[in-house]
């Protein structure tokens, strides 16, 4: 059965403000290796003080962000009717697309070892929306009535988006 938040209707407010915190968490999640990867293509472009607080800033955001964002969708799931599957998805969707989208525009391939915590958090976080993937088309199959909402489409094709950027990625490196 799906949940208020996967229906799209009949939110009420604090289910609004849970979307609204998933986005900003995810948000900022997704900020701190893309502002990382800026300052260190772009660097000379950006104030002394910028490159200093975005490099101390966002190694130390990516565990706590990662504990937020879990929390956050617990809470999601416990309390205010989303489902599983869409809280699976808000931990590992948007980053694992948004990683290799920003490798792939600021080429930042030679910044491996300053980038590594995010590159291990990318790593994970792409297997776990491969098995996301697998197990929502499972579902689909398998479910009596094969529809598919327009946020669980977009959910799949944001999942799938993101492998054809790792293809494009690694098309780009091989070269």
């Amino acid at each position: 059965m799906a949940g208020n938040l996967e229906r799209g209707f009949g939110m009420d407010t604090d289910q609004k403000r849970l979307l609204i915190r998933l986005l900003l968490i995810t948000g900022v999640f997704i900020a701190c290796p893309v502002s990382m990867m800026a300052i260190m293509t772009y660097g000379d472009s950006f104030p002394w003080w910028l490159n200093a607080v975005v490099i101390v800033a966002s190694l130390p955001l990516l565990p706590v962000l990662l504990v937020v964002m879990s929390w956050t969708a617990w809470r999601g799931v416990t309390i205010h009717g989303m489902t599983k599957m869409e809280a699976w998805w808000w931990i590992s969707g948007p980053f694992s697309v948004a990683y290799p989208l920003s490798m792939l525009v600021f080429r930042t391939e030679e910044f491996g070892h300053v980038l590594a915590p995010f590159t291990f958090a990318w790593m994970v976080a792409f297997v776990s929306s491969g098995i996301w993937t697998l197990a929502r088309i499972y579902q689909l199959v398998r479910s009596r009535t094969p529809r598919i909402s327009t946020r669980e489409a977009v959910m799949l094709a944001t999942v799938i988006l993101g492998g054809v950027v790792l293809i494009a990625l690694r098309a780009r490196a091989s070269r």
